[in-house]
């Protein structure tokens, strides 16, 4: 993609059909094809008697109607930024309509036209599913009104020309996806897990020509071998930037930018254990707000108090919710009292003794450097 092509300053008038337009001032200066005429006058005497003007003229009716001004014309700049407005974009397993916001703005100085490719990665950890690409105008100052725009008549295809866009005007790609429960392209589980999204954006010539009604071409398509014309039709010159995408290097008329969507998810185990906390019973009416260790010059005789504990551990980097424990005693034994700790939501519930159940409890993923975070469900019972 090295080549350039030549785009007629005839195509830079007026069009029929849908134009991407912006809300400001042109950033990029005067726009290609433009004439540049400088004229200048030179005045001189000759024996202190003032003699005729020597000057030139740019066709005005004051000095003559002719033409004999200096000129050159403006030649195209070929520049383009996409952009991502927030990478990664965290998403949760299961989550349905995630978005993916991409920017493309003309930073040239004339009308293009863009064929935009979206690419994903096949060695990342995930796949989306129900991926839908829209296209539409981006507001005046570059932003993307992704609450109005989203409906079917702004459907995109990869690989598709979009519509004429004006110096200065942003258009937006929105990838609207749903999340799958797992991550399907490794092993490592889900949360931290990333799907990537490439989007490259190559500069086309206006979709509107004036004089036929060709297809636009892509400014790299035809070479160009020739040295620099400064009159006539305004000339390509491609300035942008190289993007992250393999094929995308400075000065081709491409720009590219990676999207990604990353996965938190909580990371839940638990574990349940027994101690036997005292051999006459004494303390099993209250239950406390962390585990007690085990203290073997206590037996476990009918009397005797132990103390169950279901530990559930969070080391994902999000909280769990609605979490819900059922537990059922054992026959030989009876209940005494129940305690919640390291839960930020959720009540205990032994209304259904011998059934004593956490209900909607919320646990935090790990703060401070912590790797993991702990919740705790303590129920005390007396053996039978």
């Amino acid at each position: 993609m090295t080549n350039i092509k030549k785009i007629s300053k005839l195509l830079l008038g007026a069009s029929t059909l849908t134009v991407f337009t912006a809300g400001t001032a042109f950033a990029d200066g005067t726009s290609a094809g433009t004439s540049v005429a400088n004229t200048f006058t030179l005045d001189y005497q000759v024996g202190g008697t003032v003699q005729e003007t020597i000057e030139t003229c740019d066709g005005d009716p004051s000095c003559g109607g002719n033409d004999n001004s200096t000129r050159f014309t403006v030649d195209r700049k070929i520049d383009l930024t996409v952009e991502v407005e927030t990478s990664p974009e965290t998403v949760f397993p299961g989550e349905t309509d995630a978005l993916l916001v991409f920017t493309v703005t003309n930073t040239g100085n004339d009308t293009q036209a863009y064929r935009i490719n979206l690419t994903n990665d096949g060695a990342d950890d995930f796949d989306p599913d129900a991926v839908t690409y829209y296209v539409f105008p981006g507001e005046a100052d570059g932003s993307c009104d992704t609450a109005s725009n989203l409906v079917p008549a702004n459907a995109y295809t990869s690989g598709d020309l979009t519509a004429d866009v004006l110096p200065d005007a942003t258009i937006c790609l929105v990838a609207e996806s749903d999340i799958p429960l797992t991550s399907d392209n490794n092993g490592d589980g889900v949360d931290g897990d990333v799907s990537n999204l490439t989007l490259v954006a190559e500069t086309w010539s206006p979709v509107n020509y004036l004089i036929d009604t060709a297809p636009s071409t892509s400014v790299e398509e035809t070479a160009d071998t020739g040295t620099n014309s400064i009159l006539g039709s305004a000339e390509n010159v491609l300035v942008d930037p190289a993007g992250p995408d393999s094929g995308d290097n400075a000065g081709d008329g491409d720009h590219s930018v990676i999207g990604t969507y990353q996965m938190i998810s909580p990371d839940l185990s638990a574990l349940k254990s027994v101690a036997v906390i005292s051999t006459d019973g004494s303390g099993c009416g209250t239950s406390p707000t962390t585990p007690t260790a085990n203290d073997d010059t206590q037996y476990s005789i009918p009397g005797a108090c132990v103390e169950y504990v279901i530990a559930v551990t969070n080391a994902g980097s999000t909280e769990a919710t609605d979490i819900n424990i059922s537990d059922t005693l054992p026959a030989d034994v009876t209940y005494a009292s129940s305690n919640l700790s390291g839960f930020s939501a959720g009540s205990v519930d032994a209304g259904g003794v011998p059934t004593i159940s956490l209900v909607n409890g919320t646990l935090d993923g790990p703060t401070g450097g912590a790797t993991d975070n702990v919740g705790y469900l303590i129920i005390r019972a007396t053996v039978n």
